[in-house]
């Protein structure tokens, strides 16, 4: 029989070890991470000579690569880790022996036990070492262990309290005689400056704690009983520092002697209890705002004539507790008023919130208001308060305030085209004009001056810029989109709020997003004025932590989208990415699953796309087919779509002129897309009665072919989530409109705005002149030099 238990805060053992299987880091991403490591120690049966005997495990796992051999010791536990004799090895684990101990009755009664203490660190590829995981032993008897849960400790920071806060901690020790946890005894005590070992000291030497008082038969400290695993610290002296240190004693006699600030030490600095609000987070699918310690207002524009809820929740400062929640809507008395606090009072319920205070609960987490008129202004207030005690105490408030615009939706046009990439723009050196050789476009087609005239132009007219061949202007071709009824907005303007505010979004009908696979990746701040992993997009900036979306209140407000660029679904999720999924199968790349936390209710790609499972971006050679399952025998409207986007040829697309001799930069043959690589059926009950009705309401138009997914995977790439009752349609397509034969490109825009959107097709002449445009074309200028909220009706720049 073997018992023991485990030496650190992971998931289960047989997890971690598939975990610490080796994985490659992407450096591009992040820089490297130190791995860590869990230990597990399992005594066995004891032995007909009296020795104890233990099976020590462990496993390591590292975030952003792989584990590359472990070292272990055995020694003291206040020795140096940078001294001590380390064994490398690869194994994972090592049996351990001791002699049977002396009795303890033929001990000195003055002799402190010196410990024993087997220590492992991880090492990675790159040398990096995680901290140790260690265990003890007094005799060969396994030590118990006492951890800190609240506030939570930490080797890197100090903990703000308030003069009176509550502090608990759990322990587990180990029984020869039963598997039963029998700690029998916990010891505390609060360090200062002036105490015998000072608070400084601690934070210095961790050790000296216990080597003094563990000495000494611990003078001083507190004592409670096995089944006491709190405490109220009071009447602290605010601006001052102290380190809370607590261990526990089985029934042995034996002692926790692993002293740390990442277990059972607390560094602290006491701050009067006005400092220490709640931190509410207040979020639905369009907003995810968290208040900080002064900023407790926020202005949001909501969509007007729909009812909308939101959700909150708050997180206490560390020694406190949340209590109660309570909110209201325009409140006809001042936030400060008590109305609602008198939980056992009269209170009519079905004015909760309309003017007046809701009561106080814990389960009072959400609320719907509205529907509220468009160009009307509200207020929702969300308060949360804390107890600063386990058992009582003061009280801390905090307040959040929501001023609400309502934006009713106009409609007034039809589409939008918000070009959200962050293509290579364009350069004139010095001492030259735009037409010189030396300005020419480089790199891999499209840059983002070819992009605008690819999607926009209305042809027919001198390229600007271009030098004349045999002394004729060469003559633009149209554009995708020309004929349609658009207006562009541009997101590159180079300042730090991207966000595209749903009063502009909701004077549309519909509105496409483009945003391509590389400036997806982009991360940083909008002013920054590089290209490669420039500026982000406004997609990855609205979806952010604390971000506004006002994209998805548009969706929800009945608006029809249409994501696409091969970069738009990351762009929307990449803020929640942890890079130790990143590797998994079927190919090593970028990776967003619901499995890891990163692909969740709350995530627009969740919420409104219906991408739900796991999803990966990837560049690669590979096939776009159609492909329709169930729709493949009868496939109806979708017959319009192409039945394959097909890479470019010299026959089916010239050269663009003035592009440097260098065709593979315009007849690519590797495509960035993103795609689902889990199975992801979406069915929902339509009926609104009691009878259920369940419908597929995720229809598949295209698929993703090649060697490196697997040739028997089924990889979607564009799908159409034809409106059931989350939301209106949405559509979304892991590739861009660009890379492909114009011919299919043209096919499929068509396909989406007029049998999908019921826009009517373009008329009038194959090639348009500015005096006999099909629709009203805007002022041609760099999308760059506009404000941030500008609209480009018709074309954009260069045609």
């Amino acid at each position: 029989m073997m018992r023991g238990y485990r030496l650190s805060g992971f998931a289960a053992l047989a997890a971690l070890i598939a975990a610490g299987c080796g994985i490659q880091r992407n450096p591009l991403l992040v820089p490297n991470q130190p791995p860590e490591v869990e230990l597990f120690a399992q005594r066995a049966s004891p032995s007909t000579t009296g020795s104890f005997s233990y099976r020590l495990q462990w496993v390591g796992h590292d975030p952003d690569g792989r584990v590359d051999h472990f070292l272990y010791a055995l020694g003291s536990p206040g020795s140096d880790n940078d001294a001590a004799t380390w064994t490398s090895t690869a194994a994972r684990e090592r049996a351990l022996s001791f002699p049977a101990g002396n009795a303890r009755a033929d001990r000195a009664s003055t002799e402190a036990p010196e410990p024993s203490v087997f220590s492992v660190r991880a090492v990675d590829a790159a040398g990096a070492m995680s901290a140790p995981a260690q265990v003890a032993f007094f005799d060969g008897e396994l030590a118990p262990r006492v951890e800190i849960v609240s506030p939570a400790p930490s080797t890197l920071m100090r903990r703000y309290v308030a003069p009176t806060f509550c502090v608990q901690w759990r322990g587990t020790a180990f029984d020869d005689d039963s598997s039963a946890e029998r700690v029998v005894e916990y010891k505390y005590k609060l360090l200062s400056s002036t105490t015998d070992v000072s608070a400084i000291t601690a934070r210095l030497h961790p050790d000296s704690v216990r080597r003094y008082y563990a000495a000494r038969n611990w003078p001083g400290w507190t004592s409670t009983r096995g089944r006491v695993t709190s405490a109220v610290l009071r009447n602290l002296t605010p601006e001052q520092e102290y380190v809370f240190v607590i261990t526990c004693f089985d029934d042995e006699g034996n002692y926790d002697p692993l002293f740390s600030f990442d277990k059972n030490m607390l560094y602290l600095r006491v701050v009067y209890v006005t400092a220490l609000p709640p931190r509410i987070t207040l979020f639905n699918p369009f907003v995810h705002y968290v208040s900080g310690p002064s900023a407790l207002d926020v202005n949001l524009e909501v969509p007007g004539g729909i009812p909308i809820t939101f959700h909150w929740s708050a997180e206490a400062s560390a020694g406190s507790r949340i209590t109660g929640y309570r909110w209201a809507l325009d409140l006809v008395t001042t936030p400060e008023d008590g109305d609602g606090d008198d939980e056992d009072g009269e209170h009519d319920d079905e004015a909760e919130g309309a003017g007046r205070w809701s009561r106080w609960s814990l389960t009072n987490t959400s609320a719907k208001v509205g529907p509220f008129a468009g160009g009307t202004i509200h207020k929702l207030y969300v308060e949360a308060r804390a107890n600063l005690g386990c058992e009582g105490g003061s009280e801390a408030r905090a307040l959040l305030v929501v001023r609400m615009s309502a934006v009713q939706a106009a409609y007034e046009k039809e589409l939008l085209i918000v070009n959200d990439t962050r293509l290579y723009l364009d350069y004139i050196w010095p001492g030259t004009d735009c037409s010189h050789s030396a300005n020419r476009p480089i790199g891999p087609w499209p840059s983002r001056a070819e992009l605008d005239t690819f999607l926009f132009a209305r042809g027919g007219v001198p390229w600007r810029c271009y030098p004349p061949v045999n002394g004729r202007s060469q003559l633009s071709p149209q554009g995708i989109f020309y004929g349609y009824p658009f207006d562009t907005l541009g997101t590159n303007f180079g300042i730090s709020d991207l966000t595209v505010k749903l009063s502009t979004l909701a004077r549309y009908r519909h509105v496409i997003w483009l945003v391509d696979a590389r400036g997806a990746l982009n991360f940083r701040n909008g002013t920054y004025g590089g290209d490669i992993y420039g500026p982000q997009t406004s997609m990855r900036y609205m979806n952010r932590p604390g971000g506004l979306n006002p994209l998805a209140a548009y969706v929800l407000q009945g608006g029809l989208v249409w994501l696409a660029g091969g970069g738009a679904a990351t762009a929307a999720t990449i803020n929640f990415n942890k890079t130790s999924n990143d590797n998994a199968g079927p190919i090593p790349t970028l990776t967003l699953s619901n499995a890891a936390g990163e692909l969740v209710p709350g995530r627009f790609v969740y919420d409104q796309a219906h991408w739900r499972s796991e999803f990966k971006q990837y560049t690669a050679s590979v096939r776009f087919l159609r492909s329709l399952g169930r729709f493949d025998g009868r496939p109806g409207i979708y017959a319009g779509l192409p039945a394959e986007m097909q890479a470019k040829t010299p026959e089916t697309d010239p050269l663009p002129p003035n592009r440097p001799p260098n065709p593979s930069n315009f007849y690519q043959t590797s495509f960035g897309f993103e795609f689902l690589s889990a199975p992801n059926e979406i069915v929902e009950d339509l009926d609104p009665g009691p009878h259920r009705d369940p419908h597929s309401t995720l229809d598949t138009l295209y698929v993703v072919k090649a060697g490196t997914l697997g040739q028997d995977q089924v990889n979607p790439v564009m799908t159409y989530y034809h409106g059931g009752r989350d939301n209106p349609p949405f559509l979304l397509t892991g590739f861009d409109l660009w890379s492909f034969r114009r011919s299919q490109c043209v096919q499929l825009v068509d396909f989406v705005l007029q049998q999908l959107w019921g826009i009517p097709p373009p008329t009038g002449p194959a090639v348009a002149t500015p005096a006999k445009s099909r629709v009203p074309i805007g002022k041609l200028v760099r999308p760059a030099d506009g404000p941030a909220s500008a609209v480009v009706p018709g074309a954009a720049r260069r045609d």
